[in-house]
């Protein structure tokens, strides 16, 4: 290595620093190199962003997701956060959420809620109902009569008187002129039936009801649905990845 002129033979040694995060950084610092025997990386003074960085990409204190379940070189695990869903925020600076917060009202338990269907008519068309042929038959019975038979009446006459007749005794007027009264009732049942046919009643076509216009129900809403919410138990299907901080 040339060095204005001189020419350095042998190992180049940076500066070593136990830990690099205990310096306080400086203006002089700035370009300055320095190898950290705790992480076992090289580090130099980022004037841009007043701090040491590493001559890798991601910056100190930076903390990513890895695909991994235990802590990768370099990096620190974090393990207080567990179970979270990764959201994408435009910065506090541009109206989103801040970067690196949790994600306001976020929580795996869901509202109850109802669903409620709307108002709906149901029309019910146009229809006849139709009576098939069909005979009535009266089963095979007999009438009895039971009846009596009332005389109510006078005989009467005219008893006739001769001169001639010279027998004994007065008569009177009685003995020419009477009536004789009779009432009598006869009863009993009559000997004779009816008879014990079993007749049938006409088959005629059938009849028809009418074909009236369609009947439509009342248009008021439907019931709700059940309030329950989903379990918080459920989970979305994903893969697990690990925070970890770069040291």
């Amino acid at each position: 290595m040339d060095n204005y002129g001189q020419t350095m033979k042998g190992p180049f040694i940076n500066e070593v620093v136990a830990n690099v995060t205990s310096l306080v950084y400086g203006a002089s610092f700035a370009g300055r190199v320095v190898f950290d025997t705790n992480t076992g990386k090289l580090f130099f003074g980022d004037s841009g962003a007043s701090a040491f960085r590493s001559l890798s990409d991601i910056p100190q204190n930076a903390i990513i997701l890895f695909e991994a379940d235990t802590q990768q070189l370099g990096y620190t695990l974090l393990t207080d956060q567990t179970d979270d869903v990764a959201y994408i925020t435009s910065g506090s600076g541009a109206g989103g959420e801040a970067g690196g917060s949790a994600k306001s009202g976020g929580t795996w338990t869901q509202p109850g809620h109802t669903h409620t269907g709307p108002s709906h008519t149901h029309n019910a068309p146009q229809h006849q109902h139709d009576l098939s042929n069909h005979t009535h038959t009266v089963a095979s019975h007999t009438h009895t009569i039971t009846h009596t038979h009332t005389v109510s009446g006078n005989t009467g006459g005219v008893a006739t008187w001769n001169p001639r007749d010279e027998g004994g005794g007065s008569n009177t007027a009685a003995d020419y002129l009477h009536t004789h009264s009779v009432s009598l009732t006869s009863s009993g049942a009559s000997s004779g039936s009816s008879g014990a046919a079993a007749p049938a009643t006409g088959g005629p076509s059938s009849n028809s009801t009418g074909n009236a216009n369609a009947v439509t129900t009342d248009a008021s809403g439907t019931g709700s649905t059940s309030s329950a919410a989903t379990a918080n138990t459920w989970r979305p299907k994903g893969r697990n990845y690990t925070r970890q901080r770069r040291n």
